[in-house]
């Protein structure tokens, strides 16, 4: 089958247009991902099945337009989120959906990576401008955000925190030290749209990389997915699980069914990406739509605008341990324990409603409005506004 890669690139080649103006077209972006658009846009010119790498574009807004655009041309969109397709990644999809955990409880998913490190060569040098949006977040976050709601359901309510850990990167030719500003780490807590609790947490930069973990918890047993790399994958992912009362984790090995590729001369990454142009091809030839497309990458844009907003409403730079204390209500049990944030005169942005809260430490229910929450928790942003960020998806 050919690479879906020429579909865009010959398609763009071959179609005339604004986007081939001199300094606009395809191959004269001096960084990759932004220049990527106007190869998107040809293809779809021309009436072509379109395949783009993840991320589709460097904002939800482009991808809106490019999904918009595809649409609205009736032509098949692919995007490279390759990692569900894995063998492992479909027959543990299939294994929860099959009830191997039953209900859902918790899952939990760590990613290490070494990728995104304090000090890069001078080609890369134009991934440190967090407006390419090629870091942690989008790169890493992105696949393993839809890795995962791919085996176990989509998220619902969520809250996240990122921190730039290396806030200069080197250039390892010439020693320059360039601001970075990009988030090297991220944990996300939340709730699944169906049932259980999940918690992520996904660092870069690594010196000693800790690769893939992911556990989920269920009312019958209990489902494990490892790998001591996380990308350029040697070998697929190890499945374990215990059930059935068993006190340690026994081996579940992929079913050979889940690997009609069988085991060519490619790394895992590479064989992952193959396993997505196969389910182009099934969908080709009998009208499915089981290839990810430019729906998910703007669900995920979406994901990662909202895990941006939310770390900057309730973990803004100034607010580090030595900024807050606790007031005298806090030694009695049965009083609301209110935090302030030290030097900040700011009051909250208006009231709200009061809305039932369950206190942090004596778990009664009470009634807060904005300007009591912001009291408790030293933020200047308005209940509703945090409440519509952490809303469902």
């Amino acid at each position: 089958m050919r690479s879906p890669r020429s579909w865009v690139c010959r398609a763009a080649m071959a179609t005339p247009g604004p986007d081939r103006r001199p300094g606009r077209g395809p191959g004269r972006h001096p960084h990759p991902l932004p220049g990527a658009r106007y190869l998107v846009r040809a293809a779809i010119a021309g009436g072509k099945d379109v395949y783009s790498e993840w991320p589709l574009t460097t904002s939800t807004a482009e991808s809106e337009e490019l999904l918009q655009l595809a649409e609205e041309r009736g032509v098949r969109h692919v995007v490279g989120l390759q990692r569900r397709f894995a063998p492992s990644a479909s027959y543990a999809h299939d294994l929860i959906a099959q009830g191997y955990v039953g209900t859902i409880r918790g899952v939990s998913m760590s990613v290490g990576v070494d990728a995104f490190a304090p000090s890069v060569p001078e080609r890369y040098q134009w991934t440190i401008d967090e407006a390419n949006f090629t870091n942690v977040l989008s790169i890493y976050a992105g696949h393993f955000f839809d890795l995962l709601f791919h085996i176990v359901g989509r998220p619902g309510k969520f809250v996240a925190i990122t921190q730039n850990q290396f806030p200069t990167t080197a250039i390892v030719e010439t020693g320059e030290q360039v601001p970075n500003s990009s988030a090297d780490e991220v944990v996300v807590i939340g709730a699944l749209q169906q049932t259980g609790l999940f918690a992520i947490q996904i660092e870069g930069a690594q010196t000693h990389r800790t690769g893939l973990q992911i556990d989920i918890t269920g009312t019958d047993g209990v489902l494990r997915i490892t790998n001591p790399r996380a990308f350029q994958n040697k070998q697929d992912n190890t499945l374990e699980g215990m059930r059935d009362g068993a006190t340690t984790f026994a081996p579940l090995p992929v079913p050979d069914e889940y690997a009609p590729l069988g085991s060519p001369d490619l790394d895992v990454s590479s064989l992952d990406t193959a396993y997505l142009y196969a389910a182009y091809a099934r969908d080709r030839a009998t009208g499915t739509s089981d290839a990810s497309n430019f729906h998910d990458a703007v669900r995920l844009h979406q994901m990662i605008d909202r895990v941006i907003a939310t770390s900057h409403t309730f973990f803004s730079d100034k607010d580090t341990p030595n900024d807050w204390h606790l007031d005298a209500a806090s030694s009695d049990p049965r009083r609301h324990h209110r935090r302030r944030m030290v030097g900040s005169g700011r009051p909250p942005s208006r009231s709200a409603v009061p809305r039932p809260l369950h206190c942090c430490r004596c778990l009664e229910q009470t009634q807060c409005s904005s300007e009591e929450l912001a009291a408790t928790f030293g933020i200047d942003h308005a209940f509703d506004d945090a409440h519509q960020l952490i809303g469902s998806s």
